[in-house]
């Protein structure tokens, strides 16, 4: 799924995508490599934060504050719809949901 969710988003782009984050608990070194070849497949470099604990959503996405700079996509592994969308960059930021 998450997988997906990555081509899909760097399909989309009408930039190329240089990083992509992953923000995971303490799988293990497999799954991590696992994730950080999609990231690789996807002609991206690909970055590991961890939540230690489910504080929320917008914990999550501060775990990678690292990569809060710039332009910036965030998307959920739970995102399991396609649709016809263009990241419009004039806009400070676009929230989807």
């Amino acid at each position: 799924m998450v997988q997906h969710l990555v081509e899909d988003i760097c399909g989309m782009s009408k930039e190329k995508i240089e990083e992509v984050g992953f923000v995971i608990g303490r799988f293990g070194k497999e799954a991590e490599k696992n994730l950080l070849d999609v990231a690789a497949k996807a002609g991206s470099k690909g970055r590991i934060f961890y939540q230690d604990e489910a504080l929320g959503t917008a914990h999550a996405v501060l775990c990678a504050d690292d990569m809060l700079n710039g332009k910036v996509i965030v998307a959920f592994a739970d995102t399991l719809f396609r649709g016809q969308v263009a990241i419009d960059d004039k806009q400070d930021g676009t929230i989807w949901v």
